[in-house]
C-alpha cells in the first residue's frame, strides 16, 4: 500500500501514530510504526518527538497542539499577533494540563498549567483552517490574567468586552472577574461610591436599612480601594472621551478622599490629555459664530 502519498495528501502536517492508524484501519499498528521509522530514516518524514511524525514543511502550531493534549495555543503568542502586547516573543505559548518548556527544531514551546475543567470549556477556543486549536484574543487575555494577575497589557483596544463577558464564566473565578474591569468601568464604580458616600451622610437611615456596609467609614474604605485601582489602570488604551471620563471620576473621588499618589497620577494624566488636545487644535483659530450673528458685531445686551 502507498502509505506516504496518503499522508502527504492529508491537510494535516503533524501526526501521532494513532492518527496514522486511523488513515489505514486495515493495517497492523506495528507495520505502520515500522513504515514510519523507515520514512524518517530516508528523510521523507520527520520525527520531532517520540511517537510523533511530521511532514518536512510541518506547521509548528499543529505540533504545539499535539505535543501535549489537551492543549491550545494561547497566552503571549495570541496576544502578540492580536496587537494586545507589543514585546516580541518567539515562543509558541499554550495552555495545557501541565507546565513544560521544550525546544524542537530551534523553536521554544512553552506550556502553562491550568485546571483541566477550564481547558475543556470550549468558549473562546476555535479550530482554524490548519487544524490548530487556538484561543481567541479574549480567551488568551483571560488565560493570562488567570495565571498572572500583574501582567501588563500594552493595548486593550483589540479586545471585545462582550466576548470577554461570555467567556469569563468558564473560569468560575470571582477574583478574575474583578481583575478584568477596565479603567472606564472602575471610573463608573468610583462615581457610584462617591454618591453613595454623600447619601450615607445625608440619609443616616441608610445604615439601618442596609447594614454596616452602608456606613460612611465602610464606603470610604471602598472608595480608597477603587481610587488605587483606577489610578493603576489609568494608562490603559482608551478613547479620548473615555479617558476624559476616567480622569474626571478619579479627580471627583479624590475630592472625597485624599490620596497624594493617586492625585499625582490624575494630574499627570490630565496634563497629557490637555496637551494632546491643545496640539491637535493648535492653529485652528477661534470658532466662527453661527447663523446671522457671524460678523454682526457684539451681541446685544
Amino acid at each position: 500500500m502507498n502509505i506516504l502519498p496518503v499522508i502527504y495528501q492529508d491537510q494535516r502536517t503533524v501526526f501521532k501514530i494513532a492518527d496514522i492508524a486511523m488513515l489505514f484501519p486495515q493495517e497492523d499498528c506495528r507495520y505502520l510504526s515500522d513504515r514510519m521509522r523507515y520514512f524518517v530514516k530516508t528523510d521523507r518524514l520527520l520525527n520531532p518527538r517520540k511517537g510523533i511524525y511530521a511532514k518536512p514543511n510541518y506547521n509548528p502550531l499543529e505540533l504545539g497542539n499535539i505535543l501535549y493534549t489537551p492543549s491550545y495555543i494561547s497566552l503571549e503568542y495570541v496576544l502578540q499577533i492580536s496587537g494586545v502586547i507589543f514585546q516580541y516573543d518567539t515562543r509558541i505559548t499554550s495552555v495545557s494540563y501541565l507546565s513544560r518548556e521544550l525546544t524542537i527544531d530551534d523553536r521554544l514551546f512553552s506550556y502553562r498549567r491550568i485546571k483541566q475543567d477550564i481547558i475543556m470549556e470550549g468558549a473562546g477556543i476555535f479550530r482554524d483552517s490548519h487544524h490548530v486549536n487556538m484561543a481567541m484574543p479574549e480567551r488568551a487575555f483571560l488565560d493570562i490574567l488567570y495565571l498572572n494577575k500583574d501582567f501588563y497589557f500594552d493595548n486593550l483596544e483589540p479586545l471585545d468586552k462582550h466576548k470577554i463577558d461570555k467567556i469569563i464564566p468558564a473560569y468560575k473565578s470571582i477574583s478574575l472577574q474583578k481583575r478584568t474591569a477596565c479603567a472606564l468601568q472602575l471610573a463608573v464604580i468610583c462615581y457610584g461610591y462617591n454618591h453613595l458616600l454623600m447619601l450615607s451622610y445625608t440619609a443616616p437611615r441608610l445604615t439601618l436599612e442596609f447594614g454596616e456596609e452602608a456606613r460612611p467609614e465602610a464606603i470610604t474604605d471602598r472608595i480608597n480601594h477603587m481610587i488605587d485601582r483606577l489610578a493603576a489602570n489609568l494608562d490603559q488604551e482608551l478613547s479620548p472621551k473615555n479617558r476624559a471620563s476616567a480622569i474626571l471620576c478619579l479627580l471627583e473621588s479624590l475630592s472625597f478622599q485624599k490620596n497624594p499618589a493617586a492625585m499625582e497620577v490624575a494630574f499627570n494624566a490630565m496634563d497629557e490629555y490637555l496637551q494632546s488636545h491643545e496640539g491637535s487644535q493648535a492653529g485652528s483659530g477661534p470658532l466662527p459664530l453661527k447663523g446671522s450673528q457671524a460678523g454682526s458685531g457684539p451681541l446685544p445686551l
